[in-house]
């Protein structure tokens, strides 16, 4: 008797593995993550499939919701890149260029450290940036 040939599943793009790692972190169902981003669950669905990519104002959007820094992953995917953004946005390119990081420390891997005086520095501007937008 012949063996029945099994039909493999082809691997899913890069960019599918993105949205449904994203919508897991974020411990959404599909259909949660359509109305957060104004889409249909079976839109989301042929995302996560690899059967359709998003629109620019999808990868947008999950940038979005992802935060920094996967948002320039799905940002980059709609063809927004961080040069073209701190070039239109003259205030996050000032605070990010007289930033100073004179105080750097450093952690081993895997030690249980205190926070780095660059990690602290980093996650208070993130936090400054987030608070005021000059969109």
């Amino acid at each position: 008797m012949p063996k029945a040939t099994q039909k493999s599943k082809p691997s899913s793009p890069d960019w599918a593995n993105s949205i449904r790692e994203l919508r897991h972190k974020l411990r959404l169902n599909q259909v949660e993550l359509g109305q957060r981003l104004h889409y249909s669950a079976m839109a989301i669905s042929r995302w996560e499939r690899g059967e359709q990519e998003p629109t620019d104002r999808g990868y947008i959007e999950l940038g979005n919701l992802a935060g920094d820094p996967d948002c320039w992953y799905f940002w980059g995917r709609a063809g927004l890149h961080n040069e073209n953004l701190l070039r239109v946005m003259p205030k996050m390119r000032n605070r990010l260029q007289t930033s100073t990081f004179a105080n750097l420390g450093t952690a081993r891997a895997g030690s249980e450290a205190q926070e780095t005086h660059l990690a602290k520095a980093c996650r208070n501007s993130l936090a400054e940036s987030r608070g005021s937008h000059a969109w």
